[in-house]
């Protein structure tokens, strides 16, 4: 494969036009089905399209690869893993008091998160819940998953969730805390705050690309 890909750039292919390869085992057959057990390895690609291509993977209708039927297939990727929380009340974002928290929707912010981390070559994961209990669940699951940064806005929770916050310590993960307001201007404190790296807030819809890109800097750091 590598001596298939230098004759390729040698011929002028660039990554846009590169031709398909035949994978081979060690005797120069075609592989023409994954099997369990084999890799596939992906280098020098953007991470947008190692997530499109892991999800063809993946994808038991997908028309183009011959996969054998219930394999385990598992991803093991390089690209940063991060959990995006949405606390109490902001499944009712656009709904609830527009005034303060903007006129945006969860599902239209869901998109423009998703499209983001399609761009920058990331594993985002969004997870509501109006529960506490659920919440710390939900962090605990992230720290035996090995997720590398959790981003969340608390909501609800901001005021008195302790239980959070001490979740968060308890397990180590970094922690990038936002809100839309500014919370100084509104006499606001937040008591999961001191278990954060950063907090970002009173920049609207903003401050989710701005706490992504903050976890991403975390998660660098990390490796």
């Amino acid at each position: 494969m590598a001596q298939a890909l230098r004759e390729a750039y040698q011929a002028g292919e660039d990554d846009e036009t590169l031709e398909p390869r035949v994978l081979v085992d060690r005797q120069g057959k075609p592989i023409g089905r994954f099997r369990d057990g084999d890799y596939v390895i992906f280098y020098n690609i953007r991470g947008e399209r190692e997530v499109e291509l892991c999800h063809s993977l993946l994808d038991r209708d997908f028309p183009h690869f011959q996969v054998e039927k219930d394999l385990n297939f598992r991803k093991e990727s390089i690209m940063p893993r991060i959990l995006m929380i949405q606390g109490s009340n902001m499944n009712l974002l656009g709904v609830r008091q527009p005034e303060i928290y903007g006129t945006t929707t969860a599902s239209e912010l869901d998109k423009m998160m998703n499209d983001y981390a399609k761009a920058k070559g990331f594993d985002l994961e969004i997870f509501y819940t109006n529960s506490e209990g659920e919440c710390i669940d939900r962090i605990i699951k992230a720290h035996y998953d090995k997720v590398d940064v959790l981003v969340m806005n608390p909501g609800g929770f901001t005021y008195a969730a302790y239980s959070i916050r001490d979740t968060i310590k308890g397990v180590k993960i970094p922690y990038i805390e936002i809100h839309l307001s500014n919370h100084y201007d509104r006499g606001i404190h937040s008591v999961i705050a001191p278990a954060a790296n950063g907090v970002i807030m009173g920049l609207g819809i903003q401050v989710y690309f701005q706490g992504l890109d903050a976890a991403l800097y975390l998660a660098g750091k990390k490796r």
